[in-house]
């Protein structure tokens, strides 16, 4: 089983940042690799997305679902085909000053006052956890003469990017501006 975890801390509060990623749909123009996203439900527990991928000789469409919604806290996913996937997405409220050395005061509208007189906005750890059993997995098929190892090879470099380009997209619109944003990326 291999696991990738994928966060960053975002200014918002967690239940924005949650509305935010399960209304999925509306982030299709992240990547240049995302054709499109359907939604099919209600956006409730049960709701699949169709995610039409397409990249190099290559084309797929990734359905995920809905498996368990614990607002605003956790929104569980899994594949509901060959793939073997499953995981969530996880929102944690960063402590007031979190690893900042800030000392901050609680407002009346839930903004902190840091100690350098600026307010302190809510801040939110989103993390993305994926679990993965390739082992069990039917992969999708690679052109001819290609092989699924050389595919993943060729296909690594590509995630990180847009990994980091799809979180400085969301960010963006959460926060209401661009921001270099810092990924940390566990794979175990």
């Amino acid at each position: 089983m291999t696991v990738i975890e994928v966060s960053t801390t975002v200014n918002v509060p967690p239940s924005e940042a949650y509305a935010f990623v399960l209304d999925f749909e509306g982030h299709d123009d992240y990547s240049e690799h995302v054709e499109s996203v359907t939604r099919r439900g209600d956006g409730g527990e049960g709701t699949r997305f169709d995610i039409e991928l397409s990249w190099w000789k290559l084309s797929y469409t990734f359905p995920t679902q809905v498996t368990g919604l614990d607002e605003p806290t956790r929104i569980g996913w899994r594949t509901p085909n060959g793939l073997h996937a499953t995981g969530d997405w996880r929102f944690e409220r960063v402590a007031p000053g979190g690893d900042e050395g800030v000392a901050p005061e609680d407002a009346a509208d839930g903004s902190r006052e840091a100690a350098d007189g600026g307010v302190e906005s809510e801040r939110t750890r989103v993390t993305l956890r994926a679990e993965y059993d390739r082992s069990r997995s039917r992969l999708p098929s690679t052109p001819p003469l290609v092989s699924f190892d050389d595919v993943l090879g060729r296909l690594k470099p590509v995630v990180r990017r847009e990994a980091r380009r799809v979180f400085e997209h969301a960010v963006a619109d959460l926060e209401g501006e661009r921001r270099r944003v810092t990924l940390d990326v566990d794979v175990y």
